[in-house]
């Protein structure tokens, strides 16, 4: 059975759509970890479930090659865990908490 996707008012098939995977590289790993340990993002990270709707936005990491322009949909793939440890000198004042977690999230995209 075919699924069809709605882009710009247009129905689209299955087959003429990109699924991308948004890994580590395309993320920003550290977004998270520049909060406070009672800021409420890292409650609703934590709440997050693989295939849970996510709104993609322009929080990506700066080397990514996908530009989105405007929100984008997409489902968690999984949750990444990141500490301080983990994180580069050159960024270690800027965290604010020893451990956080990011999102991944599978788009998808009308083909190209």
């Amino acid at each position: 059975m075919d699924h069809f996707y709605i882009f710009e008012r247009d129905l689209v098939s299955d087959i003429d759509l990109r699924y991308l995977t948004l890994g580590p590289a395309d993320v920003d790993i550290g977004f998270a970890g520049r909060h406070g340990p009672g800021d409420l993002l890292h409650q609703r990270i934590a709440r997050l479930s693989p295939g849970e709707t996510v709104i993609i936005s322009r929080r990506l990491a700066s080397r990514s090659d996908l530009k989105v322009n405007s929100p984008v949909a997409g489902a968690v793939s999984g949750i990444l865990v990141r500490t301080r440890e983990q994180t580069s000198p050159a960024y270690l004042e800027s965290v604010k908490v020893d451990r956080w977690e990011t999102v991944l999230v599978e788009l998808v995209l009308p083909g190209s």
